[in-house]
């Protein structure tokens, strides 16, 4: 169990994941962005962010802020 912004999240192990995935598809050039979530400007959010090379994956997070539709 993390705590973000005191807010419990069991998500640690599916973030570490989708940032394993994203950095092995860029690194493999199947994919040319990854869309997903960042850390949001303000507290308790989330914002999409488009991620176009390996070393900008760490800012990829996955946690109970991420609810926007990112379609």
């Amino acid at each position: 169990m993390v705590k973000i912004l005191g807010l419990e999240t069991e998500n640690q192990e599916i973030e570490e994941e989708i940032r394993e995935t994203a950095k092995k598809l860029l690194a493999e050039k199947q994919v040319d962005v990854i869309i997903g979530y960042t850390t949001g400007t303000l507290p308790l959010t989330s914002s999409p962010i488009m991620i176009r090379n390996e070393e900008d994956v760490d800012k990829l997070i996955w946690n109970n802020l991420c609810y926007v539709n990112l379609a």
